[in-house]
């Protein structure tokens, strides 16, 4: 009953506002992102252009919900993008109405839920389309948590369904319902059979991800490769990563850092011994480091990749720790005052307030200013952001607005002319652009592009784009473009006029080799053609 009159006296839709508008605050950079390349695959497919494959794996999140707003909206990142910060604030409060349930103290739940609300690198989380995999999973599954930690057994089947609904938008959150079995979260102690259903229904699950990742009937491939020594340095990465406010990029290398353990390890000890030195404060901790642990466990033996979303589910268990662990400190540091004024003053649950409100307000003032940051740094020497993932939005995103420009026939085939060398390299430690030979080099808008395909997602007009570095008889109908360094594409026509002017645009951009060449192929193709030689005549 305590718990239960504790989580009423929250004012949940006073606290719901309270999110919406530090997480606007915070991550309103991302509702203004463009589609990476990942989204736009699943746009493909929701549109038509390419096949789905039939898998159960995240059909309700990646077919079912990119269907569904495709038909709806159409490709508008804002939509998307919208959907992602409103389930997001939504998981805020239900981080708050499950914790308090848990018997969590209301102050450390509060600043819990917020302190998960505004992590500076969920910018990079919720301006991603396709990352309602990981922000859906995580809605489902406290649903589903709430349900099952009811008496009713009605509430407890449809806690089963939530839970299976949530394994169908991402695999992530496979053991999170273990958490039912925490002490306090249940409103009377259930018999092990109760458990039965959702531990079968976990086994078969954990059974047929294991089994079709080796087969190719499941998410598969080098990011998905295990090793047994992975767990401890993902871990360390992971914590070191959200825990870290002095760095706008600690994700720019997308790997275990072998560093990591440096801030991550000292930051668990803590944890650990504030749990054991606080009474008042260890439900908090030791769940939060349990949801953190359990949300993590199954991308821990992940070798070649790691990613900010990847730790979204147990997130707020982190955020907990971290609430209960600050909570702690604060209360040993104030035990030699507590005889002068008494363990129960009011104006020690004031302070208390006043404590919280000026922790959040500070830890969102400096997440906006890192978020701020992450989206406008830039690659040294040219105009695209340095973070990997926003890069590629960016040109994917100045690909379709500038190709927005020109109108496009009916049925229209579109051929873009890149000279040889256009092929970009980045570092992903420097941020430095490498030389590398065309062909060989990472080509980052066709990358991004699906080497085109996806312009059709946008353009439904387009039958057909190819990318090629000469002109040849088989290109012939087909409209004329070319694209500049920062993404943008420039299309001319396909009449032998408009070849001539895109021809003229690579001599005056100081590609007179190509020039010469795309003239020479043309010429090569209606060599009775006075203006194609005039052309070649005025070249160097």
């Amino acid at each position: 009953m305590k718990r239960a009159s504790q989580a009423a006296a929250i004012p949940m839709r006073l606290f719901a506002t309270g999110v919406l508008i530090l997480v606007l605050i915070v991550h309103w950079p991302a509702l203004f992102f463009f589609f990476s390349a990942d989204d736009l695959v699943h746009l493909q497919q929701a549109a038509g252009i390419i096949p789905t494959p039939h898998l159960p794996w995240r059909i309700l999140s990646q077919v079912v919900y990119f269907r569904a707003m495709f038909a709806l909206v159409g490709p508008w990142p804002l939509a998307f993008m919208a959907v992602n910060m409103a389930l997001h604030v939504t998981n805020a409060v239900l981080v708050l109405r499950l914790t308090t349930r848990a018997g969590v103290s209301a102050a450390n739940a509060i600043l819990a839920a917020l302190l998960f609300s505004v992590a500076p690198l969920l910018v990079i989380v919720i301006g991603h389309a396709v990352i309602i995999n990981d922000i859906a999973a995580l809605t489902l599954t406290l649903l589903a948590l709430q349900l099952m930690s009811s008496s009713r057994s009605r509430a407890f089947a449809l806690g089963v369904v939530a839970y299976a609904a949530a394994l169908l938008c991402k695999e992530v959150i496979l053991l999170m319902p273990l958490l039912v079995m925490w002490p306090g979260l249940t409103q009377e102690r259930r018999h092990p059979r109760e458990m039965l259903p959702v531990v079968l229904l976990m086994m078969l699950a954990a059974t047929a991800l294991f089994i079709g990742r080796y087969v190719g009937w499941a998410p598969s491939g080098a990011a998905y490769e295990f090793s047994a020594f992975a767990p401890f340095g993902n871990l360390m990465t992971y914590t070191a990563w959200f825990l870290r406010l002095d760095d706008d990029l600690p994700d720019l290398v997308r790997s275990m850092s072998p560093v990591a353990w440096r801030l991550g390890l000292p930051a668990l000890v803590i944890c650990c011994s504030a749990a054991v030195l606080s009474t008042r404060e260890r439900p908090a901790i030791t769940l939060g480091l349990a949801w953190w642990l359990l949300g993590l466990a199954p991308v821990l033996l992940l070798k070649n990749s790691a990613y900010p979303h990847y730790a979204y589910v147990g997130l707020p268990g982190l955020a907990l720790a971290a609430a209960g662990t600050l909570s702690a400190l604060a209360r040993i540091a104030y035990r030699p005052f507590a005889g002068t004024r008494g363990p129960a003053s009011p104006d020690t649950g004031k302070a208390g307030v006043v404590a919280v409100i000026v922790l959040v307000i500070c830890y969102a003032a400096v997440s906006r200013g890192l978020v701020m940051k992450r989206v406008t740094a830039r690659v040294p020497g040219i105009d695209l952001p340095l973070d990997p993932q926003l890069r590629s939005m960016v040109v994917a995103g100045r690909a379709v607005t500038s190709l927005a420009r020109y109108p496009l026939p009916e049925h229209a085939r579109l051929a873009i002319f890149s000279p040889p060398g256009q092929g970009r390299v980045f570092g992903a430690r420097s941020g430095h652009e490498y030389e590398r030979a065309f062909g060989r080099g990472y080509d980052l808008q066709r990358a991004a592009l699906s080497d085109g395909r996806a312009l059709r997602v946008f353009f439904p007009q387009i039958d057909d784009v190819a990318y090629v570095d000469h002109w040849s008889k088989e290109l012939r109908g087909y409209v004329m473009a070319t694209r500049l360094q920062t993404g943008e594409i420039v299309a001319y026509g396909s009449d032998l006029g408009s070849q001539v002017k895109l021809a003229q645009h690579f001599a005056n951009t100081g590609a007179e080799l190509s020039a010469r060449g795309y003239l020479d192929s043309l010429i090569s193709q209606y060599p009775s053609d006075s203006a194609l030689w005039a052309a070649r005549r005025s070249l160097p």
